[in-house]
C-alpha cells in the first residue's frame, strides 16, 4: 500500500521503503531527513500497522517557502499522481489565501478514492487542510460523558469529528492534534490493508474503525460532536408570535419595514408623529388613539417604538399612557425598548397581554450560546451583508427589499436584524445595537463579537436556509477621528466576516474618497466581495440638511446609477426600484452557484 505524510520529513525507517521529496518551488527527491523531528514522530505511529511491502511518500516541506495552502495543494497533487491510498497531513495552515484552490485539490483526491486524514489546531482556531470538504478530520478531545473514548499507550480520548470552515488567522502546528490523526491514520491504514472500504463521510464505519463494539448510544453522542452543537437555543429562531392587527406609535421610518415587510403583523393603524409616505401608500389609518379605534379597527396589538423624541412634544405619548392603553383595551404589546419595571409589572398584573421588546444581549445569553456550541466556527451558508456610510439611508430597507427578492427566487434566507424592529419582519436572530443599542448589547466588544459567531455558526448547523442576511449600523469606518462609533461596526464585521457585502451610500452627501475608503475595507479585511452600491430614491434638498428630502425622478435614477458604475466600477441601484435590487440578487445568486 502507498502512504504519504506531508510534514518535516522522516529521519529513517527499519522496516519500511520510504521515498521522500521536498516541496517548494518544484517537488524534488531526496535522501530521508527531519530537520524538526515532528514528521518522525507522526511515523512512527503510522509505522507500527506497515510492512515492507509497504511504500511511504514522504513529503518535506522546504523550510525556505513560506507553508501555506498551494505548498499542501501541490503535495497532494504530488500524491494523487502516485497513486497514494492514504495521507496523513499532522499540521494546519490558518492563513485562509489560497484555501479555493487546496478545496479543489482536496476533492479530486476524494474522486480518486485517496484518503486525507488531516489534524485540527490546538488552539480551535481554523486550519486548512482541516476545513476542507471531503477529508477525516482529526482533534485530541477532552475525556467527558459524551465522547467516545480511545485509550492507546500515552495517547488520550478523540474524538473524530467532521465539519466545514472558511478561514483563518496565523500559522501553527498542533502536536497534540498531531499525535491524535497519526494514530487515527494507522487505524485506517489497517483498515484498508484488510480490503475494508472506507468512505469519508460514513461516520458509522469510521465509528467502528475506532470501537469494535460499538452501540448505538454512543454513535448518537459521536454525532452529536460532529455536528459541534450541544442543545437548542431558545432564543434563535423562537416561535414567532401571530401579533395580527397591529397599531403602531409612533409613526417613523422604522416603522415603515414593520408596515411593508411585517411577519404575522399587519399595521392597520398608527399613530403620533407624522404619518409616512409608506403608511399612507399601505392605507394605515392615523388615530387619535381612543379606546373605540380597538373595535373599529379590530386591533390585538401595539407596537411601541422609540418614545424620547415623541413624548417630550406630547404627554399622550407616554410610556404611562400607552401601558394603560394596551392594558384597558386587552391589547398585546411589543416595543422597541424594554418598559419601565413599574409598567412591567402592571402588564405581569393583568396576565393576559402577551409582552414582548427587543432581545437585551446579555452574559446569561453568551452562557447558554457557548454550551450549545463549544467553537467560534463561522458558517458553511454564504454570508451576505448590508453596510453603509453614513446614518438615515436606507440599509435596513436594502435588507429587507434583498430578503424578499431571494426568497421569491426560491432561497431561504436565514435574517439577522440589528434594529429593534427585527423579530417584527422576520429575523432569526435579533442583535439589537442600533439606535443607543448599548442598553440592548450588555457584553464587552469581545464578548459581543464571540457571542454573535456561535449564534451564526448554529443558525448555520441548525436552521434550515441557503443564505445568512446581515446589516450594519451607521458608518462602518470613522468620517474623521472624533468618533466612536467605527469600533462596534468594526466588530460586527469581525463576528460576521460577509463572502459579499451590497455598500449604502447617500452620494450628495459623502464624498467619494471616503466612500472608496469604506469599500476597501469590506474589501481587505476579510477578503469580502463588494457586489454593488446603492442608495436611497429620496434625495436631500441641500446638501446643509439631510432631514429635507425629495423623490428622484426615474431618469435621476438612471442617470446616477451610470455615475456610480463608472466611477466605483460595482452595480450601482436605487434601494427602491425593483429591478435594481432584482438585477443585484440575480448576479448574486450566479455567484452562489
Amino acid at each position: 500500500m502507498r502512504i504519504a505524510i506531508i510534514d518535516s520529513g522522516i529521519s529513517f525507517s527499519r522496516k519500511v521503503n520510504i521515498q521522500q521529496y521536498i516541496v517548494g518551488k518544484d517537488i524534488v527527491k531526496e535522501q530521508p531527513i527531519d530537520l524538526k523531528g515532528h514528521g518522525s514522530l507522526m511515523f512512527s505511529i503510522i509505522e507500527t500497522v506497515l510492512n515492507e511491502e509497504d511504500i511511504v511518500f514522504s513529503l518535506r516541506v522546504n523550510e525556505k517557502y513560506k507553508i501555506d495552502n498551494f505548498i499542501i495543494a501541490k503535495a497532494i497533487e504530488f500524491c494523487i499522481q502516485n497513486h497514494v491510498k492514504i495521507i496523513n497531513i499532522s499540521l494546519g495552515i490558518t492563513d485562509d489565501q489560497g484555501k479555493q484552490f487546496l478545496q479543489e485539490t482536496c476533492l479530486k483526491a476524494y474522486s480518486n478514492n485517496i484518503l486525507i486524514i488531516a489534524s485540527a489546531s490546538n488552539l480551535n482556531e481554523i486550519v486548512y487542510p482541516w476545513a476542507c470538504q471531503q477529508i477525516v478530520k482529526v482533534r485530541q478531545g477532552e475525556k467527558s460523558d459524551n465522547s467516545l473514548e480511545i485509550k492507546k499507550d500515552h495517547l488520550n480520548v478523540y474524538n473524530l469529528f467532521v465539519n466545514r470552515r472558511r478561514y483563518g488567522i496565523d500559522h501553527r502546528i498542533a502536536l497534540g492534534n498531531s499525535f491524535a490523526t497519526a494514530y487515527i491514520t494507522s487505524i485506517l491504514c489497517q483498515k484498508i490493508k484488510n480490503n475494508e472500504i472506507i468512505d469519508p463521510n460514513d461516520l458509522i464505519g469510521l465509528v467502528d474503525c475506532l470501537q469494535k463494539k460499538s452501540d448505538r448510544k454512543k454513535i448518537e453522542l459521536l454525532l452529536e460532536k460532529v455536528h459541534l452543537i450541544n442543545g437548542k437555543v431558545e432564543f434563535i429562531n423562537s416561535n414567532k408570535i401571530n401579533w395580527r392587527r397591529c397599531v403602531v406609535v409612533p409613526f417613523c421610518k422604522e416603522m415603515d419595514g414593520v408596515i411593508q415587510y411585517g411577519v404575522n403583523a399587519e399595521v392597520v393603524a398608527g399613530s403620533g408623529g407624522i404619518q409616512t409616505n409608506i403608511a399612507k401608500k399601505y392605507n394605515v389609518v392615523s388615530t387619535e388613539l381612543s379606546d373605540e379605534d380597538v373595535i373599529n379597527y379590530n386591533i390585538s396589538t401595539i407596537i411601541i417604538g422609540y418614545l424620547d423624541k415623541i413624548e417630550v412634544r406630547n404627554i399622550k405619548y407616554t410610556e404611562e399612557f400607552l401601558v394603560e392603553y394596551a392594558i384597558r383595551n386587552n391589547l398585546n404589546i411589543f416595543s422597541f425598548k424594554r418598559l419601565r419595571q413599574e409598567y412591567e409589572r402592571k402588564i405581569l398584573e393583568k396576565g393576559s397581554v402577551i409582552y414582548k421588546y427587543a432581545e437585551v444581549i446579555n452574559a446569561e445569553k453568551l452562557t447558554k450560546i457557548r454550551a450549545a456550541v463549544p467553537y467560534n466556527f463561522l458558517p458553511h451558508k454564504p454570508v451576505i451583508g448590508v453596510f453603509g456610510t453614513s446614518s438615515r439611508q436606507g440599509k435596513f430597507t436594502c435588507q429587507l427589499k434583498l430578503k424578499k427578492q431571494f426568497e421569491e427566487d426560491g432561497f431561504t434566507v436565514n435574517f439577522i436584524g440589528t434594529e429593534h424592529q427585527a423579530a417584527l419582519v422576520g429575523s432569526v436572530l435579533e442583535y439589537p445595537s442600533g439606535y443607543n443599542g448599548i442598553e440592548n448589547i450588555q457584553l464587552s466588544i469581545e464578548e459581543s463579537i464571540e457571542y454573535l459567531q456561535r449564534c451564526i455558526y448554529y443558525i448555520d448547523q441548525v436552521i434550515e436556509g441557503d443564505i445568512i442576511l446581515v446589516g450594519g449600523q451607521s458608518w462602518l469606518i470613522p468620517f474623521d477621528i472624533e468618533q466612536q462609533t467605527a469600533i462596534y461596526n468594526l466588530a460586527f464585521l469581525e463576528s460576521t466576516r460577509p463572502d459579499y457585502a451590497i455598500l449604502v451610500i447617500n452620494p450628495e452627501l459623502d464624498n467619494e474618497k471616503y466612500i472608496i475608503d469604506t469599500k476597501v475595507v469590506l474589501e481587505s479585511l476579510y477578503k469580502c466581495d463588494v457586489v454593488g452600491i446603492f442608495y436611497s430614491d429620496m434625495r436631500p434638498y441641500s446638501s446643509l440638511s439631510s432631514k429635507i428630502k425629495i423623490k428622484r425622478s426615474k431618469a435621476d435614477i438612471l442617470k446616477l446609477n451610470q455615475e456610480l458604475c463608472e466611477k466605483f466600477g460595482l452595480f450601482a441601484g436605487c434601494i427602491n426600484n425593483s429591478d435594481d435590487i432584482q438585477c443585484l440578487v440575480r448576479n448574486l445568486e450566479t455567484k452562489l452557484k
